[in-house]
């Protein structure tokens, strides 16, 4: 029994998924839009297809952090972005930011530093060669959460 998809009544397993292609080409056309999704969870429906092209609409709008949960997804910018970290200096409560390798370092300290309940904490950076790694690891220096690296 085919039930109702996305408000359509289809007849057959052909007409679902033909129904669920127009409502992800209906979705993909809203890409303008994609760009200001800075979670990767709120990306719907969660595909593949549909993560790279919210990622990539951020990319071409040099928005090179991303959230997925709890997870930061670092896109290398492969050129120099002026302002990509300035910001985050000036700010008077970073954690409330938009998603930023400094907000990453702002929580780590935060939990370490708990007085309720301090948490052992861990930042794994990883990608493939020349992905950008050492830039990332090298930026929380310029942080005042810069005693996470001895």
């Amino acid at each position: 029994m085919l039930q109702q998809v996305n408000g359509h009544n289809p007849r057959s397993d052909g007409q679902a998924r033909e129904y669920l292609r127009e409502d992800l080409q209906e979705f993909l056309s809203g890409e303008v839009l994609l760009y200001k999704l800075d979670d990767l969870t709120r990306v719907n429906p969660v595909t593949l297809e549909t993560v790279l092209r919210c990622l990539q609409a951020r990319y071409t709008a040099d928005t090179f952090y991303t959230n997925a949960g709890c997870t930061l997804v670092a896109l290398n910018p492969f050129k120099p972005v002026s302002q990509l970290y300035s910001e985050y200096h000036a700010a008077p409560q970073p954690q409330k930011l938009k998603p930023h390798v400094f907000t990453v370092g702002e929580q780590t300290c935060r939990n370490v530093k708990s007085l309720t309940e301090p948490v052992n904490q861990s930042i794994v950076v990883s990608g493939e060669s020349g992905a950008g790694k050492a830039g990332v690891q090298w930026r929380p220096p310029l942080h005042p959460a810069n005693f996470l690296y001895f």
